[in-house]
């Protein structure tokens, strides 16, 4: 019995160890060789097709505080008619999270499609079991998805 404990002591302390190599094995080997971009593709690229002579039609606005940020955000969803969509990496609950919510919601229930996409490792830390965002993810108009979802048996699709 003393050698059955013995040995699954030692067995468990090699887990960790064991884990840590298959991370990295996970992580290295998918990238060691990467796809060759075929000629045909190269071919039907040219860097003439994204300059032009005359004026383009983007305008950009420098937003300096990040209360400037959240009030051009807020105005923006405020213009939407028949869909908004959101995609973010990171998203925490806050102040500023309950106001876009809060304009979301209001979309919504005008009738606004709201579809709002997620990063994999900011779902399950700051987005999952949260009150908040369930109620705002039960709205018939809402759509939430998650990108990159964490997966512990896919360790190189985790970013």
């Amino acid at each position: 019995m003393c050698y059955l404990k013995h040995c699954l002591f030692r067995v468990l302390k090699l887990l960790p160890l064991l884990f840590l190599c298959y991370l990295i094995v996970g992580a290295v080997i998918p990238f060691i060789r990467y796809q060759q971009v075929s000629e045909e593709t190269k071919n039907s690229f040219s860097l003439n097709d994204f300059y032009q002579e005359s004026p383009g039609s983007d305008r950009v606005k420098l937003l300096e505080t990040n209360k400037s940020a959240l009030t051009e955000r807020i105005r923006l969803l405020n213009q939407a008619k028949e869909q908004i969509i959101i995609s973010t990496f990171d998203m925490r609950l806050g102040e500023s999270t309950s106001d876009l919510l809060s304009v979301l919601y209001h979309k919504a229930e005008e009738g606004v499609q709201i579809q709002f996409l997620v990063d994999g490792f900011s779902s399950l830390t700051h987005i999952e079991g949260k009150d908040l965002f369930y109620a705002f993810s039960c709205h018939p108009n809402v759509e939430i998805r998650i990108y990159n979802p964490v997966n512990l048996f896919l360790p190189w699709k985790t970013q």
